[in-house]
């Protein structure tokens, strides 16, 4: 019997589970816009991820804008995370 190398451990899952709860939850500190700008930078709809400049047309913004709204959205996560 050979062992399946690429199979995820229940622990992994969970793991992964509470993770993207955490995330979840740290989104309520971004407004509206910061976070429609990173789910579709990263695709966390389920779609593709978008370029900056892609995400700019839909919202009506420069790449450059929605580049630094993702950072400072990242930022507002990070520091979310770190509390």
């Amino acid at each position: 019997m050979t062992e399946d190398k690429e199979s995820i451990s229940p622990c992994e899952i969970l793991i992964d589970y509470e993770k993207l709860e955490i995330l979840d939850e740290s989104f309520y500190n971004l407004d509206e816009l910061q976070k429609k700008v990173l789910i579709s930078r990263y695709g966390l709809d389920g779609e593709n991820p978008k370029t900056l400049n892609e995400v700019g047309l839909m919202i009506g913004l420069t790449k450059e804008r929605v580049r630094q709204i993702e950072v400072k959205a990242i930022s507002i996560l990070k520091k979310s995370l770190e509390d």
